[in-house]
């Protein structure tokens, strides 16, 4: 995908279309991802040694720990850089990735190291039952000696999706994946290794991945680019890095830490019960991946949307991501709840482990329901660059709710008390990190509201109408929609299309391509939406053109009797002339501002970008006299002419809301 192509992406796609252009790759790859914790697990249940099991169940909390200290760079500098990008900071976005590739790989030294000399006490720790503990040792072992090309692996996944580049991120989750998939039962049953082999295909299957990753910034395809002379010691970038990084960290090291007392609780009902746990925590990945792949391909659109100051399609982004998730934790719940001891039994053939991994999934599997919308909170808060909110998020999680219920439940309960503590637990946070994102969304949506002006305008002017008419790239649609959410008032812009499709009776397709249209002889243009002949829009064939544009100016008046509203375009303001309570706005730039913008927006070269201008701009003064008699942008047609080139969108707002005041409330 091209830098242009990217952009326009995250910045103008329709927003379920971005969210799952961005997150189905991701989920694919997360997919694969869970191949990395369940393949293990398959291939070492085969052995029909519960104690092996078990020992590769306990010693998940390394993998985590990894993780854990990786997702300061994997979060906090791909959440910077995605926001850099927004700001079209690029500068700032290379340097982060370079310093980040540096701080993550230090920090998998200091872990490799550390692992390694408090390996015995720390397996201990872990709850290994003397039974399991020399195969937790040797598992633990070859861990500790890849954490270099694990945390790499999994920070560079994350890095290069920050920049909007799905597919490679994807690719280097497969290809270390399929590189572990077939040296696992090479290394467990051909050279006789077990539990050791799976942890020697897992180290090499991540060498796999960092090695692609590495290819891919040194190819020069990437958007953001490594370079050694990019590694600083920049305070904003170490402080943005570990400040969204660490609380994101911390909640993994609480897994971690969660995990293990809940290895350790659960050792006196045996290993038979410690295997059924790890099997059906292995088997909740597969919905807790997905819902990770929709958050974290959410995470970019949000950050570069946040960073642009796009407010209204960050709400957007958060609403659509939270009903797609939703709906998926319904289905998973429902399919884990049917097929519950034949997932299980995938992984083991032993009855024992079948009934207590099947007891144990019926339980966890309600945390489906609210897992999605949890993690996307946690996400868009993160992508916010709110650290404080995501510090308070990340703690209450794991030490705040789950590990005081593990043990409050454990004592009351017994065992089933023990699996309860985790969905509750997910509820309460989920609870908690909606709180935190609408007081978070609040002070954004305050952010913009450029002048006190706007408070007195809603509560004083009911039914206030303003008209947006525009010239091509003068940024007049941005403005209509900053206005609408600065005055809380519905917008209306390519939403009047369906609309007067039902109204007129005509296909929406033909209502695009011919709202404006007043002559046959006309082609197509997929960039405008409009038809045209040559430069200049034709305009005979009337009836189709005039049933559109009564059909549109009835939709308009009735928009205008339900009450407040912002509508762009679509003369408007001819249409509702003789109304009190509206105020038409006309807004322009120079050529070379509005050629800049077009460029931006579509990856058009200068030129054509100056023709397009030339040709809408023609399309729209026809159209506007064909209809009104009026002369388009001439200023005794409007209340207000606004140069956005030199105030700048939030400046236009501002004036309109000033202005707006003045003519309505003094």
């Amino acid at each position: 995908m091209t830098s242009n192509k990217q952009t326009e992406l995250m910045s103008k796609a329709p927003v379920t279309k971005a969210i799952l252009k961005m997150s189905i790759p991701v989920v694919c790859g997360m997919m694969v991802q869970v191949l990395y914790n369940l393949v293990d697990t398959f291939f070492i249940g085969k052995l029909n040694d519960e104690n092996q099991l078990a020992a590769a169940n306990i010693t998940t909390p390394i993998f985590m720990l990894m993780m854990a200290v990786a997702t300061i760079v994997s979060t906090g500098a791909a959440s910077y850089i995605s926001r850099c990008l927004g700001k079209k900071d690029d500068k700032s976005a290379n340097r982060t990735l370079s310093t980040g590739v540096v701080i993550c790989t230090g920090l998998a030294v200091v872990i490799m190291i550390l692992g390694l000399v408090f390996i015995k006490p720390f397996i201990t720790l872990l709850g290994a039952t003397p039974l399991m503990y020399p195969y937790a040792l040797s598992y633990a072992s070859i861990m500790f000696i890849g954490a270099i090309p694990v945390m790499l692996s999994y920070a560079g996944g994350q890095l290069v999706r920050s920049e909007g580049a799905v597919m490679p991120s994807i690719v280097g989750m497969m290809l270390g994946t399929v590189i572990n998939v077939i040296l696992d039962p090479i290394f467990i049953f051909g050279l006789n290794m077990g539990i050791q082999g799976a942890a020697i295909a897992t180290v090499l299957g991540n060498v796999g991945a960092m090695g692609y990753y590495i290819w891919y910034y040194a190819s020069g395809k990437s958007l953001v680019k490594f370079n050694l002379k990019d590694i600083c010691g920049e305070k904003k970038i170490w402080g943005q890095t570990f400040a969204i990084g660490i609380p994101a960290a911390l909640s993994q090291f609480l897994m971690s830490a969660a995990l293990i007392v809940c290895n350790n609780l659960a050792k006196p009902y045996g290993e038979n019960a410690v295997a059924g746990m790890g099997v059906a925590a292995k088997l909740m990945y597969i919905g807790t991946f997905i819902f990770m792949g929709f958050a974290a391909g959410c995470q970019p659109l949000v950050g570069f949307n946040f960073g642009a100051k796009n407010f209204p399609r960050v709400k957007e982004i958060i609403k659509s991501g939270m009903l797609i998730t939703e709906g998926i934790g319904i289905a998973l719940t429902v399919l884990f709840g049917v097929f519950a001891s034949g997932l299980v039994s995938i992984f083991s053939p032993l009855p024992e482990v079948i009934s207590a991994g099947a007891t144990v999934l019926c339980i966890y599997m309600w945390s489906f329901l609210v897992l999605g919308p949890q993690m996307l909170a946690s996400t868009t808060i993160q992508a916010f660059g709110k650290a404080k909110a995501s510090l308070i998020l990340s703690i209450a999680r794991q030490g705040l709710f789950y590990i005081p219920l593990l043990l409050l439940l454990n004592r009351n309960f017994s065992f089933s008390g023990l699996l309860w503590a985790q969905p509750i637990a997910d509820a309460i946070t989920l609870a908690l990190g909606l709180v935190l994102l609408v007081v978070i969304l609040k002070k954004c949506f305050k952010s913009v509201t450029f002048s006190d002006a706007s408070v007195s305008t809603k509560a004083a002017v009911p039914g206030l109408v303003i008209t947006i008419s525009r010239e091509y790239g003068s940024g007049g649609r941005e403005i209509g929609e900053k206005l609408a959410v600065v005055l809380g008032v519905p917008y209306y812009d390519k939403k009047l299309i369906d609309m007067t499709a039902k109204q007129s009776g005509l296909d929406s397709e033909m209502i695009v391509g011919i709202e404006e249209s007043v002559t046959d002889g006309f082609s197509y243009s997929p960039i405008t939406g409009a038809y045209y002949a040559g430069s200049i829009f034709a305009y005979d064939d009337t009836p189709d053109s005039d049933n559109i544009f009564t059909s549109q100016s009835n939709v308009i008046t009735s928009l205008a009797k339900e009450g407040s509203c912002v509508i762009v375009g679509r003369c408007a303001d001819a249409v509702l002339t003789d109304r009190a309570s509206t105020f038409n706005v006309f807004i322009k730039a120079c050529a070379d501002n509005r050629i800049q913008r077009v460029t931006e927006q579509y990856g058009l070269s200068k030129q054509d970008a100056l023709s397009t201008i030339c040709c809408v701009d023609k399309v729209r003064a026809n159209y506007y006299k064909h209809y009104t008699g009026k002369q388009w942008g001439a200023i005794d047609n409007y209340d207000l002419i606004l140069d956005s080139g030199t105030l700048g969108i939030d400046g236009c707002i501002d004036v309109i809301l000033k202005a707006v005041n003045v003519n309505f409330l003094q």
